[in-house]
């Protein structure tokens, strides 16, 4: 069976994180070689639209269609339900803010401390959102 990854990207080092329309996210490391590849693959509440790294891949967040998922170390920490649909999102280098683009042509900014996330403030665009950078 092939799966759509809707977003992947590779640690400082070397793991790679990858999400998909199996609706996971998977956590795959490459100890010595590819003969002992491992991959850690968790389910997500909604399909994924994009994944992003931040704290020198410790935090992968990743934007779902009605969800923002944080984990750290590979391990969920937050799950936060959104009440507008994901197209992408971006994390700051010191991993203290996300950015979600939104269908909705908006850009929400969130807060990330501890174990929570908290929206910090709205900006509005003239077309859709589908690429956020720091």
């Amino acid at each position: 069976m092939l799966l759509q990854v809707s977003g992947m990207s590779v640690s400082p080092n070397g793991d790679l994180v990858s999400v998909g329309w199996d609706d996971s996210i998977a956590f795959t490391s490459f100890p010595d070689s590819l003969d002992n590849v491992q991959s850690n693959k968790i389910k997500l509440s909604s399909q994924p639209r994009q994944l992003a790294l931040g704290s020198g891949g410790k935090i992968a967040v990743v934007a779902c269609q009605k969800s923002i998922i944080v984990f750290s170390d590979a391990k969920q920490t937050i799950s936060e339900n959104i009440e507008y649909e994901a197209s992408c999102v971006t994390v700051a280098s010191d991993s203290k803010l996300i950015a979600v683009g939104s269908q909705e042509n908006k850009v929400h900014i969130y807060e990330l401390s501890s174990n929570q996330m908290k929206k910090i403030k709205v900006i509005s665009q003239t077309g859709s959102i589908t690429s956020l950078a720091w």
